[in-house]
Parts: structure tokens; sequence; C-alpha cells
């Protein structure tokens, strides 16, 4: 059964490849940003997932008492969470941005 699939799908993948290479450059273009963009939001998930980031709840709670012990990988992973989400946030901007029709004004000099 699993032979099957991974058969059906190492096909599927190859007719893609083959179409790929037979279509115009814009497509391709497409295409190598789309994985890319793709790859580097895995690439950037797992990073994080392995540095296990503590929640939002647990960041407001230790910057709230002054008197508990900071350390180091602490803060660290605090960074990464921060960064975390202003990537988020920054790509969700720019899907707002590519899927908004381009509108243009252009007024005579007068």
């Amino acid at each position: 059964m699993i032979e099957k699939l991974t058969h059906k799908i190492t096909k599927a993948l190859k007719k893609f490849i083959k179409d790929l290479q037979n279509s115009s450059e814009e497509r391709k273009t497409f295409w190598t940003y789309f994985l890319s963009i793709l790859a580097m939001i895995i690439i950037i998930i797992i990073w994080l997932n392995f540095f296990s980031p503590i929640p939002n709840n647990q960041i407001a709670s230790s910057t709230s008492s002054p008197q508990s012990s900071i350390n180091f990988f602490d803060t660290l992973k605090t960074g990464f969470i921060i960064i975390y989400q202003g990537i988020i946030n920054e790509i969700i901007h720019l899907y707002h941005i590519f899927i908004t029709p381009n509108k243009i004004i252009i007024t005579p000099s007068q």
C-alpha cells in the first residue's frame, strides 16, 4: 500500500518537473520563489521548535517580577519569540500586499 502511494507521488513529481522544465520563465521563477520561501518558513519553524520557546503568558510573568533570576537561555528564548512573531507578522503583511489589486492613480499635471 505504501509502495503504491510512494510510486504515485514519485510519478506525479516527475511529471510536474518535466512540465516545469517545458514551461515559461515566469512560471519557473514563480515556483523558485515559492519553494524558497516555503523552505525558509519550514526551517525557521523547525529551528524555533528546537529551542522550544516559552509561551507569551510566561514572558509577561517573567518580566513582571524583577526578583526572579534571569539567565542567558531565557533571554535568548524570549528574543527568538519576539523575532519569530515579527517575522510572522511581516509575512502576513506581505501576503496582504500581494493579494490586494494594484491601483495606480495618475493625475494630469496642471
